[in-house]
């Protein structure tokens, strides 16, 4: 999850094509963990990216996502756990 939520903060959600994120990565990571504690255990996740079934690497080039809204990209989180739903979706509006 750390590294989806860094591509959620990455320029057209493209951690390989954000310039900024090599000299900031270690600081973006910082942010996704303490996003990431809020989460209790038990928890689970879900995105609307497809993998077919293996683990994606977020830190790679996304190449499909099964879009909510009126944009044909986007990507987000969802999680749901005992005590709360929560949501973090980024919208490409091109």
């Amino acid at each position: 999850m750390l590294r989806l939520l860094v591509v959620l903060a990455a320029i057209d959600l493209d951690v390989s094509r954000d310039l900024r994120v090599p000299a900031q990565r270690a600081e973006m990571e910082k942010h996704a963990r303490v996003i990431l504690t809020r989460f209790s255990d038990g928890a689970r996740f879900f995105t609307n990216t497809r993998g077919g079934g293996a683990s994606i690497d977020f830190y790679q080039q996304i190449s499909t996502c099964s879009p909510i809204s009126q944009y044909a990209w986007e990507l987000g989180l969802l999680w749901v756990s005992d005590e709360e739903v929560g949501l973090i979706w980024s919208f490409d509006p091109r």
